[in-house]
């Protein structure tokens, strides 16, 4: 059976098992395994399958069993299972995607034998070494080698036994193990189940995340890496023992404000892109333009004396500051990054070819001072590799991208960065202090800090395409069946939704603000959002809906009132929307857009008389705009005021920028008057700046021939004005 064939029936073999019909779907995989001649897997079924046979005769013969929804749901998750280690074993052989090529390599050992092997090679094979957590002069580079192993095994392996599973609590719950092993143990486990879901390896991380032994970035990280599992596997039906097991985690006090945490910074992800084009399109090209001007006033400050510390005291500066944008952009990008926004994205994606980082483990390793990586950098490592360590703004895999360039310098500027350092004085303990009061929240940076590693590994990994992208579509935990009566929390929804309203992702907002509709009392803002969100997705009549909900809340709310005259406007609703632009006139009168909007709907009922006077009016209000000019001419048109609106119509020609359609209206104006080679002349002189030519002009006479008709004009006429003007010497 083909690689592709097996997946494609995956989504039938899974709605064979919501809806109850075992029997066809372990024929299913009977069939597969024995095409395959994969007898070990069919003899697995096989007992699976007289499991299930018993418990129908008992149930036929209606005996009692409590247990009996338990051992109902066991046998479905032991078919799950079954039919991914099918698709494991079938892919295994012909699939060229990075997991199993590291399977085909054929040195990936059980997960607790890599264990057992990363301890032997930690502290050496006697019982003393192990106990004291002496190392046997293992190099930094054999023990990472070690770890990467351990990082496959744990990721490739499927299913996991209860050695397996016993072996990983035990080594995480570890001290003598270092920190940054556990959390590229974490991360394998999360890998892995992306392609393949196993209980033992979530319960693991649920282990994690409630042991009182692990520290805040072990605790936070599993728990990331726990709810991205879920969430892939958001449509399986997960065993009870996970369900018990997170019902247990509900009960811990800190675990709504964990959640809520990490839902939040997967969410931000959401912006990321935004955030990077913002920073290459928009703010960095206007700092490059600004820079001859900078240096210039640089070198000047310099000549006097000035001391270049000084100049943010300078207020020239500041008005130059301020006057260029510069300090408007810099503003913009500290509000981004101190609201957790990933500014860094752009930068360090193009640090990301180094050989180091062809090793999936390596975009998981947590950066640390003894890394092989820092060490290369020979004398003086500790320095520089301790500053960043402790660096709050970059996340691991940026640390590393960041060393490796550093590397790549000529020496002697390595030499001089380093010096520069030791002479500042500057050290790590005044790093972390600064980062300690850049954000109390270290829980939340280190959430923040894991999903930027995660991202840029899914994002960057030059074999990304072998990986499910978890960021590809809005992340959305509510999903995520065990895990929505934390979620729907009016809190938590409120946080959602502003988060996407104020980046402008309007259909994600509206989603998650209908969910809070469902949970609280009616609310004027909801409804105003749930409109706003509606109207910018294109749908405008949805939108008045909503709007009107807010104004039977509110009554006399200035913001819906002018977002539903709009509405109704754009809708050709003009009744509704001039009812509701006259409110707009009482609540602020003597505005010049209402008043012009209000002659437009009148218009538009061919009340032309009142038209004109809202148009007089908005010329008085605002004598600079054309606007009103060009509505009075064509409103007077429409009266037969020829005169007026000849007198208009030439005033525009003579004094102000012309569009295409003055020409072609004060034809209009010549054609009801009667005077035909004028108002070919003028017809002529639009075709020649209309874009469209020849085309707009038969378009746009198609479209005004009722009111032309209205006004007099003999129909059979039109034709021949139409053809007239095509022999502009006639």
């Amino acid at each position: 059976m083909a690689e592709n064939e097996i997946l494609s029936k995956k989504e039938l073999f899974d709605r064979m098992l919501s809806q109850g019909r075992l029997h066809e779907a372990i024929t299913m995989l009977k069939s597969i395994s024995e095409k395959k001649m994969l007898w070990e897997v069919t003899d697995r079924i096989t007992r699976v399958e007289e499991a299930y046979r018993y418990m129908l005769r008992y149930a036929m013969e209606g005996v009692e069993d409590p247990h009996r929804d338990v051992i109902y749901n066991n046998i479905k998750n032991d078919l799950r299972m079954l039919y991914d280690r099918l698709t494991r074993l079938v892919n295994i052989q012909s699939s060229a995607t990075l997991y199993y090529t590291t399977l085909r390599a054929g040195n990936v050992p059980a997960v607790a034998d890599a264990c057992s092997s990363y301890r032997k090679l930690l502290h050496g094979n006697d019982a003393f070494s192990i106990a004291a957590g002496v190392s046997q002069g293992v190099t930094a580079v054999e023990l990472e080698s070690a770890e990467t192993a351990l990082f496959e095994s744990v990721w490739v392996n499927f299913p996991y036994s209860g050695d397996d599973e016993n072996a990983l609590n035990a080594l995480i719950g570890d001290a003598s193990i270092p920190a940054h092993v556990k959390i590229l143990v974490i991360s394998a486990l999360m890998l892995g189940s992306m392609e393949f879901f196993d209980c033992r390896r979530a319960l693991v991380l649920a282990n994690v995340y409630a042991s009182e032994v692990s520290d805040e970035q072990m605790r936070m990280t599993a728990l990331t890496a726990l709810l991205l599992s879920l969430y892939v596997n958001r449509g399986k039906e997960f065993p009870p023992e996970l369900l018990a097991r997170i019902s247990v985690l509900r009960d811990m006090a800190s675990w709504r404000q964990d959640i809520k945490t990490v839902y939040l910074e997967l969410i931000r992800t959401r912006d990321t892109e935004r955030i990077t084009t913002k920073l290459r399109d928009e703010i960095v090209p206007e700092m490059i333009k600004m820079k001859p001007e900078i240096d210039k006033r640089i070198k000047a400050d310099f000549e006097q004396g000035v001391d270049p510390s000084e100049l943010e005291e300078n207020p020239e500066w500041q008005d130059f500051l301020e006057s260029s944008g510069i300090a408007d952009r810099m503003k913009e990008l500290s509000e981004i990054q101190e609201e957790g926004g990933d500014v860094l994205m752009g930068t360090f994606s193009q640090l990301k070819s180094y050989p180091f980082f062809y090793n999936p483990a390596n975009w998981f390793r947590p950066f640390y001072a003894d890394s092989s990586v820092v060490a290369q950098l020979g004398d003086d490592t500790n320095v520089l590799g301790e500053l960043i360590a402790q660096s709050f703004f970059m996340c691991d895999s940026d640390k590393y991208s960041f060393v490796l360039a550093f590397a790549s310098m000529p020496e002697a500027q390595r030499n001089m960065m380093i010096s520069q350092i030791k002479a500042q004085n500057i050290n790590a303990a005044e790093i972390q202090n600064a980062s300690l009061n850049l954000s109390t929240d270290t829980r939340k940076n280190v959430v923040n800090k894991y999903v930027q590693n995660l991202y840029r590994f899914f994002r960057l990994f030059r074999r990304r395409g072998d990986f499910k992208d978890p960021f590809a579509s809005e992340i959305n935990l509510i999903d995520v069946k065990p895990l929505q009566s934390d979620f729907l929390e009016d809190s938590t929804l409120q946080l959602v939704g502003e988060f996407y309203f104020k980046h402008q992702y309007y259909k994600e907002a509206f989603g998650v603000f209908k969910l809070r509709e469902a949970h609280i009392f009616p609310d004027a803002t909801l409804y105003q959002k749930l409109g706003y969100c509606k109207q910018r997705l294109g749908d405008t009549e949805g939108a008045i809906k909503y709007y009107e909900q807010s104004e039977l809340l509110t009554g006399n709310s200035l913001w819906t009132t002018k977002r539903l005259a709009a509405a109704h406007k754009q809708m050709g609703n003009f009744k509704e929307a001039l009812d509701y632009y006259n409110r707009l006139d009482v609540m602020q009168p003597d505005k010049f857009a209402t008043t012009l909007n209000i002659g437009q709907c009148q218009m538009a009922l061919g009340q032309y008389a009142e038209a004109s006077k809202a148009f007089y009016k908005a010329q008085y209000l605002d004598e600079r705009s054309e606007k009103p000019m060009r509505l009075l001419a064509w409103s007077l048109l429409m009266q037969k005021d020829l005169d007026a609106s000849q007198d208009i119509y030439d005033k525009i020609l003579n004094t102000m920028t012309t569009q295409p359609l003055d020409y072609l209206n004060r034809g209009h104006v010549a054609l009801v008057k009667g005077d035909f080679r004028s108002a070919i002349s003028y017809y002529n002189k639009f075709v020649s700046v209309s874009p469209g030519g020849w085309a707009d002009f038969i378009q746009e006479m198609s479209d005004d021939r009722s009111h032309l008709v209205g006004l007099g004009v003999d129909e059979g006429i039109l034709p021949l004005v139409t053809d007239a003007a095509r022999y502009a010497n006639l």
